[in-house]
């Protein structure tokens, strides 16, 4: 069985380009386009990882992970931030509510993104900070 994986991104083009690329690398992949419906589908799917832009209309990602911070049954959700923010308060600012990850989207393309997926999922890449 693959494992599943949502991305919570605003930006269809970004969404589509990143879902093509890990679907290639087998995995079965959710697309939400806000943070409500990411909420939504991470309660209908539970995937094995969220990778959440920050950025969004009608919840943000930092309150989508606070939510699930705060929820028994999702607290420890795999949650990787991948962002256009990317100052290091950003990234501090990220990974201090409970972010597993924090990727820049400009630093990595949709390759080195399934990558560093399939390394996270595998238990090969220690947590580290990203972006800068």
């Amino acid at each position: 069985m693959s494992k599943k994986l949502l991305i919570v991104e605003d930006e269809p083009s970004l969404a589509n380009m990143y879902r093509l690329q890990l679907e290639l690398g087998g995995f079965e992949v959710f697309v939400a386009r806000d943070g409500e419906i990411g909420l939504k589908l991470i309660r209908e799917h539970r995937p094995d990882l969220v990778l959440l832009d920050i950025v969004m209309p009608k919840m943000d990602g930092l309150t989508v992970l606070k939510t699930l911070r705060a929820t028994k049954n999702y607290k420890n959700t795999l949650i990787c931030f991948l962002s256009n923010l990317d100052q290091p308060s950003d990234v501090r600012e990220g990974l201090s509510h409970g972010a597993d990850y924090y990727f820049t989207k400009a630093s990595l393309s949709p390759k080195q993104l399934l990558e560093k997926v399939d390394n996270i999922l595998s238990g090969r890449e220690a947590k580290k900070m990203y972006g800068y």
